[in-house]
């Protein structure tokens, strides 16, 4: 599985699968970004090289290398895999944080990208809807969420008709919308998709088709993590780290370094607070 092979190996890599190809054979491949290298699964002539990439590839850099990593042995395809519906819907739809894009999210914003012909609709939850998640005080504006989801989608297929929208309860345009056919969802949020479908129902709306995507478990798991990669995850491990730079001030000296601490926890617990002096 490619997914948790990148989630094991290179979590810091931005790894995103280009859908268009596999949705359109005869499409060009299009990226935001120029291709600098390209990959082959195996030993291809030169002129099979330079057909693909002059009528395959659009953004290609004038510097481009080419790498093949012949000889690795693939995964057998499993049952599951080869059980699995593929219906395609006109209108697909999803929603969440999208706090720090991660892996799980590619994935999900990838299945319904995969299932679309038409439109995907991405419903992207607003402050109101996070204050009860792990540190939510981390998490990022809801313009940069939005912006790098549907920077993702652009990336991964330009082809569809992409609509991103800020979202303050848990239904979102499937209350209303009645284009919509398919709602993917998390297998941990299913029920979530089945309350969708019950007020869809009470409005005389037609039901959504649901798509549970398992996500992927997190590969360097410590006991105050969670198991599945998340987004609570990321930012409790962004705690100590620096979330900005720091301004030098010259008329400071360098040393005591002091940090100050903040929120409900430290103003409950005034009495404890400590200065930290950090010395180089």
């Amino acid at each position: 599985n490619l997914s948790f092979q990148a989630a094991k190996h290179c979590q810091n890599l931005d790894v995103r699968v280009l859908l268009s190809g596999l949705k359109y054979k005869n499409k060009l491949i299009y990226t935001e970004r120029e291709v600098e290298l390209v990959i082959f699964d195996e030993k291809y002539a030169s002129d099979e090289v330079q057909k693909f990439l002059s009528t395959k590839l659009v953004n290609i850099s004038k510097d481009y290398k080419i790498l093949t990593c012949a000889n690795i042995a693939a995964e057998p395809i499993s049952a599951d895999l080869e059980q699995k519906n593929d219906k395609v819907y006109q209108h697909t739809v999803l929603g969440g944080t999208f706090d720090r894009l991660h892996l799980a999210h590619k994935l999900l914003l990838s299945e319904a990208a995969l299932r679309s012909n038409s439109k995907i609709t991405v419903g992207v939850t607003e402050e109101n809807m996070i204050k009860s998640k792990i540190l939510w005080e981390l998490i990022e504006p809801l313009e940069t969420r939005m912006s790098t989801v549907e920077n993702f989608l652009k990336d991964i297929c330009p082809e569809l008709n992409i609509s991103v929208v800020s979202i303050e309860d848990p239904f979102g345009p499937t209350q209303h919308d009645p284009t919509i056919d398919l709602l993917v969802v998390s297998k941990e949020t299913i029920r979530g998709g089945e309350k969708v479908n019950e007020v869809r129902k009470s409005k005389g709306l037609p039901l959504l088709d649901l798509v549970a995507v398992d996500l992927i478990d997190e590969p360097a798991q410590n006991p105050h993590e969670e198991k599945k990669i998340s987004s609570n995850t990321q930012r409790m491990r962004l705690l100590g780290t620096l979330l900005k730079p720091v301004k030098q001030n010259l008329n400071l000296p360098k040393r005591p370094y002091v940090i100050g601490l903040t929120g409900k926890f430290i103003y409950r617990n005034f009495s404890n607070t400590v200065e930290l002096a950090y010395n180089e």
